[in-house]
């Protein structure tokens, strides 16, 4: 990780922390790179994510599947995914996007899966940063 992405990834971490998204999120669906994150599962986001991918690469590292993150912090999820994108696109060619994003959607359906009753959108936005962290080192 080189050091303009850590100092990034810290204020990302502090704006995380004084929740700066609740002020900043805005739209509650975002779909791209076969990630879809959206506030409530429906038939429409049932039958999207059995369609098989747009795009698949040799070089994959994630399985190639759609993927949904269902969850009430849509907007707080997709706050922080525009900001990793601005970051992702300067640090790693390694990991596409596709593989960046798949690792986040499924942090994020794991925090939620593990947190059902208790979840936080703080929290949840830590975990994906958490993730970020692993993936750069």
């Amino acid at each position: 990780m080189n050091f303009d992405t850590l100092q990034l990834l810290d204020k990302l971490q502090q704006d995380v922390g004084e929740r700066v998204y609740e002020e900043q999120a805005g739209a509650t669906l975002w779909q791209n790179y076969e990630v879809m994150v959206c506030e409530l599962a429906d038939d429409y986001t049932s039958r999207w994510s059995r369609l098989p991918p747009e795009h698949t690469y040799d070089f994959q590292r994630t399985e190639p599947r759609r993927r949904v993150v269902a969850t009430r912090y849509a907007g707080a999820l997709i706050w922080l995914f525009d900001e990793l994108r601005k970051i992702h696109a300067s640090e790693d060619e390694v990991y596409t996007f596709h593989d960046f994003y798949a690792e986040l959607a499924d942090t994020a359906n794991e925090y939620n899966e593990e947190h059902k009753s208790g979840a936080t959108a703080t929290r949840l936005l830590e975990d994906v940063l958490d993730k970020v962290r692993r993936i750069y080192t």
